[in-house]
């Protein structure tokens, strides 16, 4: 079983290594954001219609396939939230502190 490993970031956040370990993931996510918004400018810019409605076609591919790498990141980091949730968990139980009494012996005295 991988445990998720936390890292502090150089502005001292903790986050999820096991994500950071994913890095193709979300350098292609980076990716398909810059090209979807270049795809917009692009489509703004453009004035001929056969060729706008051609790269809207593109644009709306490109935003299917950036929210659906963005679904599969989300997904993995709930999975590793719910991890690190139940590892939690089980080290709280772990470390519960119980206290019990019990008499050992007795004392008896009398005043005079």
């Amino acid at each position: 079983m991988e445990h998720p490993k936390f890292i502090i970031t150089k502005n001292g956040h903790f986050r999820l290594g096991m994500v950071h370990l994913h890095k193709d993931l979300l350098k292609q996510g980076v990716d398909l954001t810059h090209e979807h918004d270049a795809l917009r400018r692009q489509i703004r810019k453009e004035h001929n219609a056969s060729i706008k409605l051609q790269l809207k076609k593109e644009e709306n591919l490109k935003g299917k396939l950036l929210s659906q790498k963005r679904a599969i990141l989300f997904d993995m980091e709930d999975e590793y939230a719910d991890k690190v949730d139940k590892m939690t968990d089980k080290l709280q139980l772990s470390m519960k502190n119980s206290t019990t009494s019990s008499v050992w012996f007795k004392f008896r005295w009398k005043l005079n």
